[in-house]
Order: C-alpha cells, then sequence, then structure tokens
C-alpha cells in the first residue's frame, strides 16, 4: 500500500457492524459487508503497525489469523461493541511522542475501559507475532478434542458461550474442558491467549473462537483462513 502521507506508524480503525470471519462494514441497502479477504488484500505485508476493529465479534481468532501478516497488533472486542464507538479525544489527548506502538495500544484499551466502565463490553490490544503460534495450538487441541466425550465438551462449550449462540471464549473452554477432561493441552492454549493478549479490559480474556450450536454452523465458515488451515471446523462439525 502506498500512503499519500508517510509517516512513521499507522493506525487503521474500521468502524461498522461485524460479526467476526464473515466480515464488517455491512451496507443495510445492499447487504454487503467489507470480508477479510478484502481488507487482508489492501493490507499485506503488514502495511499498519495497529488494525483496530470497532466492530462486534472481530476480536475472534478467525480473524486475527486471517490478519496475521497485515499489522503488528490487533485491536478488537471480544463479543458486542456499543454503537458510540471509542472515544479517541480521551486517548488522543493522552498520547504523547515518548510512546510506543504498543505503549499506544494499552492506552486506547485504559481509555476504553475508563470511559466505558460502566458496561460489560470487552475490548484486548493483540501482538499478532504470537497468532500462529496460537492457532497450531488450537489445531491440535482441535485434532485431540474429536475423540473425546462431545456431551462433555459441549457442557465445556455451554460455560464458555459469550453472548449469543455464535462465538466463545477460548481461554474458559480451554479452561473448562481441563476441568471436564482433565487434557493437559488445554493449558498451552491459556498460557497462549494470556502471551497473545497484552492488554484488555473486561471480564473475557480478549480471544473468542466460532462454535455454534448446530443449527447455526455456516457452510461458509470452512473457507475462512483460519478453517483450512486448522481442523477447529472438523472438530465442530463433527461435536455439534
Amino acid at each position: 500500500m502506498q500512503w499519500k502521507y508517510p509517516a512513521k506508524h499507522y493506525l487503521l480503525e474500521i468502524w461498522g457492524h461485524g460479526n467476526g470471519w464473515v466480515g464488517t462494514c455491512l451496507d443495510a441497502s445492499s447487504g454487503d459487508v467489507l470480508k477479510l479477504e478484502e481488507i487482508k488484500d489492501v493490507l499485506e505485508n503488514e502495511s499498519v503497525d495497529v488494525l483496530l476493529f470497532s466492530s462486534c465479534y472481530m476480536g475472534s481468532i478467525e480473524v486475527a489469523y486471517s490478519m496475521k501478516n497485515c499489522t503488528r497488533y490487533l485491536i478488537a472486542p471480544e463479543g458486542t461493541m456499543l454503537a458510540t464507538g471509542l472515544p479517541h479525544d480521551s486517548f488522543f489527548n493522552n498520547f504523547n511522542v515518548s510512546m510506543n506502538v504498543e505503549e499506544m495500544c494499552r492506552k486506547i484499551i485504559e481509555e476504553y475501559g475508563n470511559y466505558y466502565s460502566h458496561t460489560s463490553t470487552n475490548f484486548a490490544a493483540w501482538n499478532m507475532s504470537k497468532v500462529s503460534e496460537l492457532a497450531e495450538a488450537v489445531d491440535e487441541f482441535a485434532m485431540y478434542l474429536e475423540s473425546e466425550d462431545s456431551e462433555k465438551i459441549l457442557e465445556a462449550r455451554n460455560l464458555s458461550i459469550i453472548q449469543g449462540t455464535q462465538y466463545i471464549d477460548l481461554y474458559d473452554f480451554a479452561f473448562n474442558t481441563y476441568n471436564q477432561l482433565n487434557i493437559s493441552i488445554a493449558v498451552n492454549i491459556m498460557e497462549l491467549v494470556n502471551e497473545t493478549i497484552f492488554a484488555k479490559f473486561g471480564d473475557k480474556h480478549g480471544i473468542e473462537i466460532y462454535f455454534p450450536l448446530p443449527s447455526y454452523l455456516s457452510k461458509y465458515y470452512k473457507n475462512t483462513d483460519f478453517a483450512i488451515e486448522t481442523q477447529w471446523n472438523e472438530f465442530i462439525s463433527k461435536i455439534i
């Protein structure tokens, strides 16, 4: 990407209705959405330092995996986000020239938390250098779980729901699976989630993953980068 006004660092905010791996910025008149592939095509080779989504459900591992070569840091909500968006004045007024990019990400999360302290919205900053390792661990986790007790897995899933019927908190699922089945690989997932998320606001851990109820499983999910390169789609298709 060629920038009209070159700078040392770039932050891109994408603001609009979102639905995780399905896309964001829904056009109410046409029904079209900005797809992950379209964003990736523009932002290849880490052309921005920070990619910020002010869009519901964009804090998913599927979104991050698609964006892993587009940005150094990702900031996004886990679950829904208020339509009022970010308190831009608050964090821009608190930036200073001595901050590095990671510190700026932390400041955005801090100011968001101060502004929305009365809500249950979850917002988190990702270190994108950790995403591939986390995806590999989830791939191994999924293959292991395929042969385990599906009733206990679904119970762990139900204990990990964020909101609605499609997404669960990845850390909580690993934690609840460990409690249900005593699977040691789940501990690795929890550790990697904590290494990937370096700043967060809310009562969740920052990373969601697609795990819908049977009637909500989309036939298009298998086309996502994450589903293609891991066994997660095969696992949830078998379990539900």
